[in-house]
């Protein structure tokens, strides 16, 4: 258990000294970590499990695991499970921010109260692949339950699967899956969405899926309450 780490300092941070040296295989399993600004930060690391934990976070700006590797942005391969991530309010909240190190599995997670579950925030330049979100629950977000973008004006992903999800906001005006609009043009390849269940409020103007700057979007709806737009 970790309680209450200093402001804006990391409850672990995962990193290897020398330039081109990379954190592989490091298994995070049974913590319970608390009161953070950053649970875990993972800066240049592949190949990491984070499994069976808690985070929690009250009265802070705060994402759960922040996933980097500055290395090589496509070396990645890394597995998240049977978490959660809950809070009592959802300013600034973020279960997972995602940068960087391809290749990641996000699977059978809990989150409660937040801004987003999961946000892909892809850094400027990179080219990589293979994200798959499935069988998690994401409820009372205040935004989306996932959504991504590019923190620059260049760069690409390839193949992000988002199944198996359920998706219930907690406010008016949020989505399921958000990929807004790029001035940029087109930068996510195979988005595949299928066998979610979306619940909206009841008020507000609501998707369970909001797909934009997309080539070759495959979306498979199923049980889901209110519009979609691709």
């Amino acid at each position: 258990t970790y309680l209450t780490p200093a402001v804006g300092a990391a409850a672990i941070a995962v990193t290897a000294t020398g330039g081109s040296n990379v954190n592989s295989l490091s298994i995070f399993e049974g913590l319970s970590l608390i009161n953070f600004n950053n649970g875990i930060n993972f800066i240049k690391a592949s190949l990491f499990t984070v499994a069976d934990s808690y985070f929690y976070s009250a009265g802070r700006s705060a994402s759960g695991i922040t996933i980097n590797n500055t290395v090589n942005g496509d070396n990645g391969d890394s597995s998240i499970y049977n978490n959660t991530f809950s809070y009592l309010t959802p300013a600034g909240n973020v279960g997972v921010v995602w940068g960087s190190a391809g290749g990641l599995r996000f699977l059978n997670n809990k989150c409660t109260s937040l801004v987003y579950c999961v946000e892909i925030a892809l850094v400027s330049g990179l080219a990589t692949s293979d994200i798959l979100i499935a069988d998690n629950s994401m409820e009372g977000f205040s935004t989306a339950g996932i959504t991504a973008f590019r923190v620059g004006t260049t760069g690409s992903l390839f193949n992000l699967q988002v199944q198996g999800n359920e998706f219930s906001a907690g406010l008016p005006n949020t989505y399921g899956l958000l990929i807004p609009h790029d001035a940029n043009g087109l930068w996510v390849t195979n988005a595949v969405v299928s066998g979610n269940v979306w619940r909206g409020p009841g008020s507000g103007t609501n998707y369970g899926f909001y797909i934009d700057s997309t080539a070759a979007p495959i979306v498979l709806l199923t049980a889901a309450w209110g519009p979609k737009k691709v």
